[in-house]
């Protein structure tokens, strides 16, 4: 996992390949042609060495005092990003950008579906788009942003959901042949949450059958690609979801997690993932992992993961596992003096062989916690 603020972009990949065949090329972009430097965070042209990295930067957290470089107008239009841009812009600015007419969820909508448009079905994160029904909720929401109504917190914002969950508006199909096209009369308690917090769905996400695999692949869908090398594996039974938050299909990425299905694929993809303690998310009905299978954001940005947990997590009457209070303010949390906060962390476990760009990554992780006062212990 990787909590700097913009993380690097996947190459696009070349169209000189059948996305579901097992034999795809393997070929990808040669290091010299990637747009980071290891150990530099990097915000928007802004290089910060190691040591001296604010915490808004570190976790994506939007600044204190409203910052950008969009200009203020009295209409939510605003053509100052390019397309890109748009797609990889976290959810917390969009939110912001949205709330303050700066910023139209229609444009970031047209945006995010553009470049799934131009990416798919050649990386094969979604089971299914639902690009008219995103577009029509887009338009609602920049009409209720230009009445003047109260936003809500994800107003505007894309969001995916993993095709193990169940939605009333989009197929469930589970990544199996033998629910292709199925539907359901409901929607997931937080699928729900998401949409009561403004969140727009804009597809579902491809899963291996049933969730049962560590690998990125189903008979319904075939292969999903990693986004950074064709043809190699992107994760578990979220990988569409860590395929579609490193490839800018938008912020916001719904996973669960039983056994790494949440960590792998954000991992494989160089991505964000959290799978949260389980109740914290609302989950029914209950699938076929019972209680090892947690709800959990995955995202580019930690304070986006966190913005997207505290909408979706909360009791529900119909998950009677689901914890009852109610969540904490989990962005506001982040920026929590971490002075005393004793961590340990361990190189290799004591035992794995470990590639020393990962090594080098994992040390700027440890010097991003001693910038911000934790102790970390090195463990084996």
């Amino acid at each position: 996992m990787c909590a700097a603020t913009h993380l690097r972009r996947p190459p696009v990949l070349s169209s000189g390949f059948d996305p579901k065949s097992r034999f795809a090329s393997t070929e990808r972009r040669p290091r010299a042609d990637d747009d980071v430097v290891v150990g530099v965070v990097r915000h928007r042209g802004l290089s910060l060495p190691r040591g001296r990295v604010p915490i808004s930067l570190i976790l994506g957290l939007p600044p204190m005092h409203g910052s950008g470089t969009l200009p203020r107008t009295s209409s939510p239009r605003s053509t100052a990003m390019d397309q890109t841009d748009l797609c990889y812009l976290p959810a917390t600015e969009a939110a912001r950008l949205i709330r303050d007419k700066r910023l139209s969820p229609v444009e970031l909508m047209e945006a995010v579906l553009a470049r799934v448009e131009t990416l798919e079905p050649r990386l094969n994160a979604f089971a299914h788009v639902a690009a008219e029904s995103a577009m029509r909720q887009a338009r609602a929401a920049e009409q209720r942003v230009t009445d003047g109504e109260l936003v809500k917190p994800l107003h505007g914002v894309p969001v995916t959901i993993k095709d193990l969950s169940d939605t009333r508006d989009m197929p469930t199909q589970r990544g199996s042949n033998i629910f292709a096209d199925a539907t359901s009369d409901f929607d997931s308690p937080f699928v729900t949450r998401l949409a009561a917090a403004g969140a727009i769905a804009i597809g579902k996400t491809t899963t291996p059958e049933f969730g049962w695999k560590g690998v990125s692949e189903s008979p319904l869908t075939g292969i999903t690609h990693n986004p950074w090398a064709a043809g190699l594996n992107a994760g578990a039974s979220s990988a569409g979801a860590g395929v579609g938050a490193a490839a800018g299909y938008g912020p916001l990425h719904q996973g669960s997690d039983g056994a790494g299905s949440v960590r792998m694929p954000s991992h494989f993809c160089g991505i964000f993932g959290l799978k949260p303690s389980y109740g914290r998310v609302a989950n029914w009905p209950v699938n076929n992992n019972d209680q090892t299978s947690h709800i959990g954001p995955m995202t580019r940005t930690v304070a986006d993961a966190a913005l997207m947990l505290r909408a979706m997590a909360g009791p529900d009457l119909l998950d009677h596992y689901s914890l009852e209070g109610e969540p904490p303010d989990y962005v506001g949390e982040l920026r929590a003096d971490l002075g005393g906060l004793r961590v340990a962390f361990s190189p290799d476990l004591g035992h794995a062989r470990v590639d020393p760009e990962v090594a080098a990554v994992n040390r700027d992780a440890v010097a991003a916690f001693e910038s911000l006062g934790a102790h970390v212990e090195e463990v084996t």
